[in-house]
């Protein structure tokens, strides 16, 4: 009889401590799930993209701010802009095309935006999200706008 209690008693505290571990990440994905987003991320974070001398005046490249990829703009009179290189239809990278005027095209569905981000073609319901751009001395950051 005894060890009948004992293997009982031990399947008892197994079965809790099982059900303890299944409950602890059920519990964090519905504090996640409640929390307000506007919580979850307090501050922009910027994002180290480069030196100013990486990119010549008049370009256009495709630079990595986290996992988002971004569009990094230097205009022929210096400034630097940053618009999302993601297509708001789909999420696909979009790709800078020179000809027949400068803009922003995507490959998978045919959306077109122009050089300042606006959608004019294609199914992409919105423009390109912008980026802030911020230099301190050579270093160029983005940060979501």
């Amino acid at each position: 009889m005894a060890s009948g209690e004992s293997r009982r008693d031990f399947l008892k505290i197994a079965a809790g401590l099982w059900g303890a571990l299944c409950a602890v990440p059920l519990a964090g994905m519905i504090i996640q799930y409640i929390t307000p987003a506007a919580a979850r991320s307090l501050a922009p974070v910027s994002i180290l993209v480069g030196k100013t001398t990486d990119f010549a005046e008049g370009t256009v490249k495709i630079v990595r701010a986290d996992r988002d990829p971004v569009l990094l703009i230097h205009s022929r009179t210096g400034q630097f802009r940053a618009l999302s290189a993601r297509c708001t239809h789909l999420g696909c990278v979009v790709q800078y095309q020179e000809a027949p005027e400068p803009h922003f095209s995507c490959n998978c569905h045919g959306s077109q935006f122009d050089f300042n981000g606006v959608n004019v073609a294609g199914p992409a319901p919105k423009p390109l999200p912008p980026y802030r751009v911020t230099v301190e001395g050579t270093s160029l950051y983005v940060t979501k706008a």
